[in-house]
């Protein structure tokens, strides 16, 4: 592909490429010596202190992945970050020492920093045929967004019913979360109805939300294609429409008020090391798609999730949409 006629679409913005890519922070474990002056603009900047995870997803390889553990350059990293949102990532980012955790999160509150934390929420587990669950640490988590991921392969059973009991206990304390869904290929083998009852956990709580999560992990046309049928099928079938980002999220995009892709623009992550990269903590390569550039979806997907082989745009859900808008 000619990378010139990427830069030169008014349809396309990749800072990656030219600026972060290729002039150095390419190297995925190591990234490169941290440096504030790096970051423009953040959208978001991810920070891992720990690979380490209590839960093995089928679709996540994070938690394979070698560290150098640097929780004192970590902070040294964060401590000049001002009025962005950060993310405190993982693996499971409440495996962490919760001193060290209240320490990082303090200092990005102080200097005005939107502090988020991506957890599974898991805090049980079985050990010697006995079965130990722990509290979470709910005056830390009323400091910060909570997250939480769902996806039929990421649970056992016993993991499960702890994470809807955490979710309860959150709702209970009244700690705001949202529930982000990862788009994965197991995802279109759930019932809609029944999905939909459990999503609607949230709607206990003001301004219910639920995310989809782009799609990670190597997916094929076929497996694109059936969650774009799936998520037909839920938009038909929900009970509450506007619970769903992506249902609201593509409704803004055909109006034309907002792209749908998410190129990873100005996103940075933090790694145990306390290195630097760009991009998301996913981001392996940038996957340049050819058939993007002739793609009549171009000006609304600005070419899709940028770690994917294959299109991610969900087309059908696109036209069911506009259709009910009728646009």
């Amino acid at each position: 592909m000619n990378l010139g006629k990427w830069e030169n679409n008014g349809n396309i913005i990749d800072p990656l490429i030219k600026d972060k890519m290729i002039n150095g922070i390419t190297n995925l474990n190591k990234g490169r010596p941290f440096d504030i002056n790096l970051i423009k603009n953040p959208k978001i900047v991810y920070v891992i202190p720990s690979y380490n995870c209590n839960l093995h997803c089928p679709h996540c390889t994070i938690w394979k992945r070698k560290q150098e553990y640097n929780p004192s350059k970590i902070y040294e990293c964060i401590k000049d970050l001002h009025n962005t949102e950060v993310c405190l990532f993982g693996g499971e980012i409440l495996l962490n020492d919760l001193d060290f955790l209240n320490k990082i999160t303090d200092r990005l509150i102080d200097n005005k920093c939107n502090v988020i934390i991506s957890s599974n929420l898991v805090t049980v587990r079985e050990e010697e045929n006995k079965i130990i669950e722990n509290d979470l640490p709910y005056d830390f988590l009323k400091k910060v967004g909570v997250g939480t991921s769902y996806n039929p392969g990421r649970f056992n059973t016993l993991q499960f019913n702890n994470w809807i009991s955490n979710l309860k206990k959150l709702r209970d304390k009244k700690i705001r979360y949202t529930i982000m869904v990862t788009l994965t290929s197991s995802l279109s083998k759930i019932d809609v109805k029944v999905f939909d009852e459990l999503m609607n956990l949230n709607s206990y709580i003001d301004d219910p939300f639920v995310k989809f999560d782009n799609f990670i992990g190597p997916l094929t046309d076929k497996d694109v294609e059936d969650i774009d049928n799936w998520l037909v099928n839920l938009y038909d079938s929900c009970k509450n429409k506007d619970l769903y980002s992506t249902f609201v999220e593509m409704k803004a995009t055909i109006m034309g008020n907002n792209k749908w892709g998410y190129t990873c623009n100005n996103v940075y992550t933090i790694l145990p090391s306390g290195n630097l990269k760009a991009g998301c903590p996913y981001y392996e390569k940038y996957q340049l798609k050819d058939k993007c550039m002739e793609c009549k979806y171009l000006e609304f997907c600005v070419g899709g999730c940028c770690i994917q082989p294959t299109c991610t745009f969900p087309k059908k859900l696109f036209k069911k949409i506009k259709e009910d808008l009728d646009i």
